[in-house]
This record gives C-alpha cells, structure tokens and sequence, in this order.
C-alpha cells in the first residue's frame, strides 16, 4: 500500500442504541477514548470505549455519564490535566454551559460532574474550545443573537471552573455559526466560521496568557463568498493552514490560506479544489502524514465517506483523491475522526436513525524506517 491508501472497515460499535447526535471524542489513555454526544432526550452523555492498535474496539461501552440531564447540542471535549476532561456544549435553552469530569486509565467515568460554569446565559451554540495557557481556555461560540463571540475561562488541573469569564469579545456582529478555533501560534489564535448569508470566513485574534482578548480582529479573509458552511481547519506547514467546508451547491471544497504568527491572513486563497462535486456535508479534515490529509463526510446520497488527498507545504493542493471509502452505506451525520496509532483511526458519527456508531479503518503512512532512510538520503 501506498501512503494514503485507505482499507476496509475494521471494526464497528453502536455507543448509543437510542441516539448518539453530534458525537466529539478524545483519547484519555493507552486503548481508552471517550465519546461526549447528545444522547436520549436530547440529554448530554458521555462514554468511554477501548480501540487497540489494531482497531479493535470494545464489544461495548466501558462506562457512561449523563453529564445533563435536560439538553445538550454541539459538544466539544478537551483533555485538561491527568483524569480531567472539560465539555463545553449548548444546555438548557441552548446556553452556554461548561461542565468537568474525571476519566481514569481504565476508562471509568466520575460518578458526577465536577464542576459547571454557565458561560453564556443567552446563546452558547456551535462551541469550540482549545488551551490559551496554563488554566486558560478560550470558547468560540454563536452568542447572543447567533452573533460570534470569543470567551477565556480558567479551570484548573482538579477542574474547577472560575466563577464566572475572564473576558469576552464580539467579533461578528452580524452572525456565526459552526465555528471552529485554532492557535496559530503563541497567543495568536484563527476562527473559522459561516457568517449570517452562509460565507465562509476565517478571522485573527490575540489572546493573552492571563485570558484578556484583544477587542480587535487582527485581520481576516472571506474564503469563500458564495458559501462555506460547516468549516474545519488545521495546520499544513509554516503559514499555511487547510480549510475544508460545505461550499456552493453544497459541493465540498478544501482551500489553503496563509496566517502568520502574528495573525497576518493572506489576502486571497492560496489555492482551491472542489473534492467532493456531489455534496460533503459536515466535514471534518485530520492530517495524516507528510502532505497526506484525510477528510470525512456525508456525501449527496447521506452516506459516510472518507477521502485522503494531498497538501504541499506551500499550500498547493493536488486536485486527485489517493483513496477513498464509504465507511457507511446507509446514513452518516456529523462525523469526527481521530488517531488512534500507527495506520489506525477511529471514527464516531450518527448512523441511520441518529444511533452512536464507531468505526475504525487503515490510512497508510509513511514508516519511521523509510523517513529516516529518505533523510539519510538528503530527502526531505
């Protein structure tokens, strides 16, 4: 196999029977991962299971939480320090909740929350959350009046939560939604994200240390003007990052642009591909080795597919698929993938009539051995 060459299926989970709606994971540690989904009724439900570095995956879940008891859309997880994890979600009137749990090793769930913060008392919908530093963590979020706010919050390594914000920031007055956060670097961070008429923009802020938020947007670019729904970002090489989107006739487009340390975008796309010309709903793109990428999705026809393509470095992207699979045939919504070890990556989305489902497949990559063989070589 070649690098990027993906196989089969080869193991599969129903983590929720009943519902497993908009699922995020994490991996805790060793074989043990953790899936925050809206679960039954719409509640807030938290699971762990066991992949291997085969892809094995457990005959069932190892423990579970309802970590809300009234509702919860749109979660994301992070890992915070040693058993602590932090989920940050759309709660009861869809209000911006934050809540810790503890996770061990074996994958046992706390018994009960260990701390919530309600963060926004009007709207907290579509958050995404990363480290600022030390207990600091920003939130992106479609705040009041859907519009994109930005909030810091502290939660130390026991998971407490602060009483209430550090700071908070507007940086679209207009509208927001399905927002995906990023640091670039230091204390430069990028938001992606749908404005009010369904453009795809990508906008720079900075974040100090401490939490504070600089009440201006560094620079931005609208990567795309006709339409750039469900965005998902990540790092490629030096300045260039990949954003992979739902774009016009709801075709699924990947374009590269450039931010600089200091938050510096480039003033156009440094290049484009339409990857999917049927339809890629709710994408979501992982970087698997070298310039190799891997992009999960709902194609036109609701299936699950997984696609690997190619990024240079400078951002040049080869306008062929390396491979491709239909993880699932009959219904995929909301997928998101991560690395499990070696060639190995799992993936958690709602199946047919909104049941958790987990897969695991193989995208190949590069061996350690032949790296270091090419570098030896001089080629890098």
């Amino acid at each position: 196999m070649a690098e990027g060459d993906i196989g089969a299926v080869i193991d599969t989970l129903t983590f929720d029977a009943v519902r497993g709606n908009a699922p995020c994971m994490v991996h805790v540690g060793g074989d043990v991962y953790a899936i925050a989904f809206e679960g039954p009724d719409s509640d807030g439900w938290l699971v762990t299971v066991s992949i291997n570095a085969a892809g094995a995956i457990s005959d069932a879940v190892i423990d579970s939480l309802e970590f809300d008891e009234v509702n919860c859309a749109s979660a994301d997880i992070i890992h915070i320090a040693g058993d602590v994890f932090a989920i940050v979600y759309a709660g009861e009137t869809f209000h911006g909740y934050i809540k810790t749990v503890s996770i061990d090793a074996a994958g046992n769930i706390g018994n009960a929350v260990i701390d919530t913060l309600e963060y926004d008392t009007v709207s907290g919908q579509y958050p995404s959350i990363a480290l600022v530093y030390g207990d600091v963590y920003a939130i992106a979020l479609s705040g009041e009046a859907l519009d994109g706010f930005i909030k810091t919050v502290s939660i130390n390594a026991a998971g407490a939560i602060s009483d209430a914000v550090i700071d908070s920031y507007e940086f679209d007055t207009v509208g927001c939604y399905t927002s995906r956060l990023l640091k670039v670097a230091g204390n430069t961070f990028a938001i992606v994200y749908t404005d009010n008429s369904l453009d795809g923009w990508v906008k720079t802020i900075t974040i100090a240390d401490d939490g504070t938020i600089t009440k201006a947007i560094i620079d931005s670019l609208e990567f795309n003007g006709s339409q750039g729904r469900y965005p998902d970002i990540k790092h490629v090489a030096g300045d260039i990052f990949a954003i992979v989107h739902c774009g016009p006739l709801n075709d699924g487009y990947i374009v590269t642009v450039s931010i600089n340390a200091a938050g510096a975008v480039s003033d156009t796309v440094v290049d484009s591909w339409i990857f999917e010309p049927g339809a890629a709903y709710y994408p979501k793109i992982l970087h698997v080795s070298g310039n190799v990428f891997a992009v999960s999705y709902r194609d036109v026809a609701g299936d699950g597919m997984l696609v690997t393509l190619t990024v240079a470095d400078d951002g040049t992207i080869t306008e062929a698929w390396i491979d491709s699979l239909e993880f699932d045939p009959a219904d995929c919504t909301f997928s998101l993938f991560v690395h499990v070890g070696g060639n190995v990556y799992a993936i958690a989305y709602a199946g047919t009539g909104a049941v958790g489902k987990l897969v695991t497949t193989g995208i190949e990559t590069i061996p350690l051995g032949k790296i270091h063989h090419l570098m030896m070589m001089g080629i890098d």
